[in-house]
């Protein structure tokens, strides 16, 4: 999986595929990010095509409930996201099992807020790993 993999219409393709959605992971969360336990949000239509909004955050606690980050989004209006990639971010390598806690936590809470997950992924050095 990798960005170069991706289509040159990627942006108007539906999050629908794990291996488009792991690449458009590949391709946004990027080494410096990865450096920095980001975290990627992407919202999409109700088609699920991404918006031209990625939302990067840098210094995540992974260890901790993400129930602050829900408590924001569900200020957010309906209209502006009919769901979600999510993706973690470390600087080593693999899947930490925190970082699969942290997501799955992450996808229940914001189908509690009626907001669909669509793709939770790792990024890390060696490339994107689906949860």
């Amino acid at each position: 999986m990798s960005f170069q993999d991706l289509p040159p219409n990627w942006s108007d393709l539906p999050l629908d595929d794990p291996t488009h959605c792991a690449n458009i992971v590949d391709l946004v969360v990027g080494e410096r990010d990865r450096a920095c336990n980001s975290l990627l949000l992407l919202p999409c239509t109700p088609q699920r095509v991404p918006l031209p909004t990625p939302m990067l955050v840098a210094d995540m606690p992974w260890g901790e409930d993400p129930q602050p980050l829900f408590d924001m989004w569900a200020h957010m209006p309906d209209e502006f996201c009919s769901g979600l990639l999510l993706a973690t971010s470390h600087p080593g390598i693999g899947q930490p099992a925190r970082h699969r806690a942290w997501l799955h936590n992450a996808a229940a809470g914001f189908a509690r807020l009626g907001i669909p997950v669509v793709g939770v992924f790792t990024a890390a050095r060696d490339g994107v790993h689906a949860s």
